[in-house]
């Protein structure tokens, strides 16, 4: 695979990607994110059949979706060059690295949760961590996940 850039309006969401609930979970939060530190992870694409301008997003959907946020809110301008790994065009094996992105990952355990809000808190006050990590709105779970870590 080719690592390169492109312009976000010239990606869509292919029919490939496994990804179909929850779609929007967290999606304020993780665009907070991208805003802060960057697209940390590339989105997998291939060149769209039939449309030679456009790519087909296989794996990074929720990622695609949340710097199409922060272009329409202003954060990011409308040209926007995302960061990509650039696929064949088979469909299978699309939809297999589309499944391995969703399914081949582990959970944090509740200690290194522990672990990593403790390290933040050091950081950051509580206040501000339940307004990033809700991507700018107060976060009831970050604030009990701060409390328990305390």
């Amino acid at each position: 695979m080719q690592t390169t850039t492109i312009q976000h309006a010239k990606l869509r969401l292919s029919d490939s990607n496994v990804r179909k609930a929850n779609v929007e979970a967290g999606l304020d939060a993780l665009a907070a994110s991208i805003a802060e530190h960057g697209l940390l992870q590339p989105l997998i694409v291939s060149p769209a059949k039939g449309r030679k301008t456009l790519f087909d997003v296989h794996a990074g959907g929720r990622r695609w979706r949340a710097i199409g946020l922060l272009i329409e809110r202003g954060v990011l301008p409308k040209d926007h060059a995302v960061d990509v790994r650039l696929c064949g065009d088979e469909d299978a094996a699309a939809r297999e690295i589309s499944l391995a992105e969703n399914l081949i990952r582990e959970a944090m355990l509740g200690d290194m949760v522990r672990t990593v809000f403790c390290v933040w808190m050091r950081v950051r006050p509580t206040a501000a961590l339940t307004q990033r990590a809700g991507g700018g709105r107060p976060d009831p779970r970050i604030a009990k996940r701060c409390l328990i870590a305390t």
